[in-house]
């Protein structure tokens, strides 16, 4: 066997053992990250003196939102913001109905006289 063909014997040989039991420490090329990786399209951005047009890919590690954030924060800000307006809607209600039972306290007041309310739960 000629010297040449020892040496592409041996290159096989030890590419063909690397492939087949990779050195400890040295990334799996089938899975590079340990978790999930979003490829992402920059296609432009903004600035105070209007738009500008971007062309860049970036690999990002987390599935980004307009402003950095994540589902999770996302929900709890708006259950806060849900709970806060649905707490200002009931305040208003409410008094508005004080509002209106009390105007209509007034008007039976003032058709029927105080003395004439019978206010007992009993009518009999």
């Amino acid at each position: 066997m000629s010297r040449a063909v020892r040496c592409v014997l041996l290159a096989v040989s030890l590419i063909t053992a690397l492939v087949a039991n990779p050195a400890s420490g040295q990334p799996d090329p089938d899975q590079p990250f340990g978790t999930p990786q979003y490829l992402i399209h920059i296609t432009g951005h903004g600035t105070t003196s209007g738009g500008v047009k971007d062309d860049a890919l970036i690999i990002h590690p987390s599935e980004p939102d307009g402003e950095g954030k994540s589902a999770d924060e996302r929900l709890v800000e708006a259950l806060a913001a849900s709970r806060a307006a649905l707490g200002d809607i009931s305040e208003k209600l409410a008094r508005s109905d004080m509002a209106a039972f009390e105007t209509q306290g007034r008007f039976i007041e003032s058709r029927y006289g105080r003395d004439e309310i019978d206010v007992s739960a009993d009518h009999s």
